[in-house]
């Protein structure tokens, strides 16, 4: 009988452990999705996004650039390109939003696209690899 109430107990202790071990963990993702969310990034480097001018990659590209990022737009399309430019600028009040042309098809447009941006713009912080290849 005492073999049994222990085994309860033991039961009802790591139950118990469990819970306040659940609840701390989702304690702590609430904070760091909220810490996320008021993320902003000051970088001194640029952001390239490839076809940044419509869907993901321009959602992509409005957001980056709402929290301070230097986004630069690479497509084939130059009309898309500077309205998506002129989109984002008028959006989030940066003027760190620019457009290089890049078609992903060409690996010349791709050589052209690298000289042009490291003379341009210095070193790249990050690619967001978003356009596709027709």
């Amino acid at each position: 009988m005492i073999i049994i109430i222990i085994i309860i107990i033991i039961i009802i202790i790591v139950v118990v452990v469990v819970v306040v071990i659940s609840i701390i963990v989702v304690i702590v993702i609430i904070i760091i999705i909220n810490l996320i969310n008021e993320l902003t990034i000051d970088c001194l480097f640029w952001l390239i996004i490839s076809g940044g001018n419509s869907g993901i990659g321009k959602a992509a590209a409005l957001e980056l650039a709402k929290r301070g990022a230097r986004v630069i737009i690479g497509c084939r399309n130059k009309v898309k390109a500077e309205a998506a430019v002129t989109l984002i600028r008028r959006r989030t009040g940066s003027d760190a939003v620019h457009y290089l042309p890049l078609d992903l098809a060409s690996l010349e447009s791709v050589k052209q696209f690298v000289d042009m941006f490291i003379k341009q713009y210095g070193p790249a912080y990050a690619l967001v690899n978003n356009a596709g290849i027709q």
